[in-house]
């Protein structure tokens, strides 16, 4: 910090040297031999009056400056969060002095005019312009280089209110500062030229074209380096968003830049950072949300959005559960009856996966795995049976420690959460849920270890119903009458018998 204030006061010396050549060159170019004064005096005069007054006006200006920067960095040397106010002057350091240094040569310019204006009335305008000149030069130069020079505090600030309501410059302010410099002050030149020739008609033809190619290159030089040190101080950050949004495109969400301009590109970099966040907080409450009610349901809300309060839809269920569990734990430790279920909850939930359909819940050993809900399945009976199908046979497969039972119906549910904003879980309700529960029993004393309820065959697609035949229908709790159901065709060919819990 005390090497920026170091840095800052040889800025306000070089802004001020800028300003006095200015004059000086002004002075030369611009004001004429006169009737009144010596005109090789009278320059001499101007160019020391300007020189010194610029001295000057750099030990004011950077005392005071220093002192109005001193008192709103106390929580860099503390090294504390900055309050609204401290952030507030932070960003608006480098206007302040430039309007320290422009209200100093405003001074300059009425004092230098009315001395000048005393010796020969005719050279106010000329006297005047020159200083406003010089003026514009070292207040543009001072919040050009003040602005470089504070940007790490900036910068800190920054990180605290990434996107301030202040006062500080934006684009386009910058933007007409930079042309002052590199466009107005020439062009005062040779406006100040013009006007001393055609109102005093003092000095010839020769010394005003010399003097107007001289401004005028002054002019193209200085515009060019000034629109090309502006275009890079905003090309700059801008490019940075743009290299990140390639990697967001990427699929780095981890992107984000630096926020160090309190101008419109400080904020697209601020709203770029709080995009990307976004994103990250999105990608994560999708990767929890869909742990919780399975992808297919979080990328629906997400994307699409559902009624969670609840909305009447058609589904189908597939439940399966282990048979005789109680007595598998019963012989076998807890760890090796927890390693067993997850590798038969892998299967299910790869299956399920593969047929469009989503799991919605894992019940000690069992699960049951929904169709149709939220994401829509144009046959999603079919799609519930070919899981089934599918599912008997890898489990047996690649599980034969375990027996199972699978049970599928399908009709009329609920879906919607269940709970309040503490707790809540996405689920469905309805009678072919209890179907399902009830065949998955029955489904563990037949061979096929497979039972369908027959609304689901009958709803299915032809291709998908072919797979299934009519079994005996079953008795089933909670129903009066038998069920009738199907069992696949190429099933499972285990004993029959009940060997549930």
């Amino acid at each position: 910090m005390y090497r920026s204030r170091s840095i800052l006061t040889v800025a306000l010396a070089v802004s001020n040297l800028g300003g006095a050549v200015i004059v000086f060159a002004f002075s030369v170019w611009l004001l004429p031999s006169s009737s009144i004064t010596d005109a090789g005096a009278l320059v001499r005069w101007n160019a020391f009056a300007a020189i010194t007054y610029a001295l000057v006006a750099t030990i004011i200006g950077a005392t005071w400056g220093r002192r109005s920067i001193s008192a709103h960095e106390e929580w860099l040397i503390e090294d504390r969060p900055p309050t609204a106010t401290e952030i507030d002057r932070t960003l608006t350091a480098p206007r302040r002095l430039m309007i320290i240094q422009g209200s100093m040569w405003a001074i300059a310019a009425v004092g230098f005019t009315l001395v000048n204006g005393i010796l020969e009335p005719a050279l106010i305008p000329r006297v005047g312009m020159t200083v406003i000149g010089g003026g514009l030069t070292t207040a543009t130069l001072t919040f050009l280089l003040a602005e470089r020079i504070t940007r790490p505090v900036v910068t800190r600030a920054l990180e605290f209110d990434p996107e301030p309501d202040r006062h500080a410059a934006g684009v386009t302010s910058r933007t007409l500062l930079a042309w002052s410099m590199g466009t107005a002050v020439p062009l005062i030149g040779i406006l100040a030229a013009a006007i001393g020739y055609f109102i005093t008609g003092q000095g010839s033809p020769t010394q005003l074209a010399v003097a107007m190619v001289a401004l005028g290159g002054v002019g193209l030089v200085v515009g060019f380096f000034i629109t090309l040190l502006g275009v890079r101080s905003f090309a700059g950050p801008v490019r940075s968003v743009r290299k990140a949004m390639a990697r967001i495109a990427e699929g780095d969400l981890d992107a984000s830049v630096e926020v160090n301009s309190s101008t419109e590109v400080g904020r697209l970099q601020a709203g770029f950072n709080r995009m990307a966040a976004g994103l990250r907080e999105r990608e994560e409450l999708r990767d929890l949300f869909g742990q919780h009610v399975g992808t297919d349901v979080a990328r629906t809300a997400l994307e699409r959005g559902i009624d969670l309060r609840g909305e009447t839809r058609q589904a189908t269920v597939v439940f399966v559960d282990v048979v005789a569990s109680t007595g598998l734990a019963e012989h076998l430790p807890p760890r090796d009856v927890f390693a067993l279920l997850n590798r038969l909850f892998t299967v299910v939930i790869e299956v399920v996966d593969d047929h469009h359909g989503w799991i919605n819940k894992f019940v000690g050993d069992a699960a049951m795995a929904v169709f149709g809900v939220p994401e829509w399945i144009e046959d999603h009976p079919g799609a519930a049976l070919a899981t089934a199908r599918v599912l008997a046979v890898e489990l047996a497969a690649r599980v034969p420690e375990l027996d199972f039972g699978i049970g599928v119906a399908t009709g009329t549910v609920v879906a919607g959460h269940l709970g309040d904003e503490r707790r809540y879980e996405y689920t469905i309700i309805g009678d072919m849920v209890n179907v399902a529960a009830r065949l998955t029993d029955v489904a563990k004393g037949v061979a096929e270890r497979v039972l369908a309820d027959a609304a689901t065959v009958a709803a299915a697609s032809p291709e998908e119903r072919d797979r299934w035949s009519p079994g005996a229908p079953r008795a089933i709790r909670g129903r009066r009458e038998p069920v009738a159901v199907a069992v696949p065709i190429d099933g499972l060919s285990r004993a029959a018998g009940d060997r549930s819990e």
